[in-house]
């Protein structure tokens, strides 16, 4: 049997794709880490402890919500940060606290700009603001700093950064909810729901296992792409090209079987338009008893008028009957 070469430059596709896919750099990272932990020091085994953000789905969970918004939770600690610098700028250039102010029993001194932010960034999240009173200190100017830096640094800064990770969970969890009513309890291929299926006294489930089983049509387009072309028969020319391009009009979307007899639920675009179809027929009704009341003359009024009372008052059925099926 004769070899075949592969050229060097596929080679070293193959091996830049390898070393470039992010599964290679994490697994060459863990062994890092604990060749590390082996010859250097055990505390490298902790960096280890990062598989478990992938084997649990929970974790991931918990992440995603915390990396979902990950741009306005840096937007609202870039804040904080210029709050903080704002206050030390206060702090340090008012004369009556400079210098004399303390968190609690953590002193740390303000003699500059740069130690009063370090203090306030140090402290300032966790610990409450004091300041002594010397005689140069008003209580006014102490009071309304200690309220500003408690109120702002303390209460809105954390309650904005724990508002958007909260609403992040929220999302998530509607998000989820929603994915998991839609794949419970809504046909894959028809995309009719079961709510459908149980007033039309049919299982929902022997629906989805047996009429629209999913891996069967799955196993209908793998069966397409393996067929030889010139063996296909009509149908199934039109249903692989229609995969091919992507289209979903080969499916049988908002068709069942089971369900032919059932009456038909319309959105709203359709009951609009179907109203607008309706109120057209009743207009060229109207027209038409205009038209021969006037050709026919006075002596066939009343009939028309009985006649074409009891057409109009058909077409009238038909809109309350669509609006009741609309409404159900």
């Amino acid at each position: 049997q004769k070899k075949v070469r592969v050229p060097v430059w596929q080679r070293f596709l193959q091996v830049s794709y390898f070393f470039g896919h992010f599964d290679t750099k994490y697994y060459f990272a863990l062994t890092l880490f604990s060749a590390l932990g082996v010859f250097y020091s055990p505390l490298f085994f902790a960096c280890c402890f990062i598989e478990i953000l992938r084997v649990s789905k929970l974790m991931q969970y918990v992440m995603r919500a915390f990396t979902a918004n990950i741009d306005q939770v840096i937007a609202a600690v870039i804040l904080a940060a210029l709050v903080t610098y704002l206050f030390s700028v206060g702090a340090y250039s008012t004369a009556a606290l400079h210098n004399n102010f303390n968190f609690n029993s953590f002193g740390g001194s303000c003699t500059s700009l740069k130690s009063c932010t370090l203090v306030a960034l140090d402290y300032g999240y966790s610990q409450s603001v004091f300041w002594d009173y010397p005689a140069a200190i008003g209580t006014v100017e102490g009071s309304f700093f200690n309220f500003a830096f408690t109120f702002i640094l303390q209460i809105v800064v954390p309650g904005l950064i724990s508002g958007i990770i909260i609403d992040t969970f929220s999302e998530l969890r509607n998000t989820t909810n929603a994915v998991r009513d839609d794949v419970l309890n809504t046909c894959f291929i028809c995309n009719i729901n079961r709510e459908d299926f149980e007033t039309n006294g049919t299982s929902f489930e022997k629906h989805v296992t047996d009429d629209h089983n999913m891996w069967k049509y799955l196993w209908y387009i793998v069966y397409l792409e393996e067929k030889d072309r010139s063996e296909l028969s009509g149908i199934e020319q039109y249903c692989a090209e229609t995969f091919q391009q992507l289209s979903v009009k080969w499916l049988p979307i908002k068709a069942a079987r089971v369900l032919s007899k059932m009456t038909d639920k319309y959105d709203l675009y359709t009951i609009y338009h179907k109203l607008l179809a309706l109120q057209r027929d009743v207009n060229k009704v109207e027209a038409t008893i205009k038209n021969e009341i006037r050709s026919r003359g006075n002596g066939m009024q009343s009939k028309l008028i009985f006649a074409e009372g009891e057409r109009l008052q058909e077409i009238k059925n038909i809109e309350i009957s669509l609006l009741d099926v609309s409404l159900s």
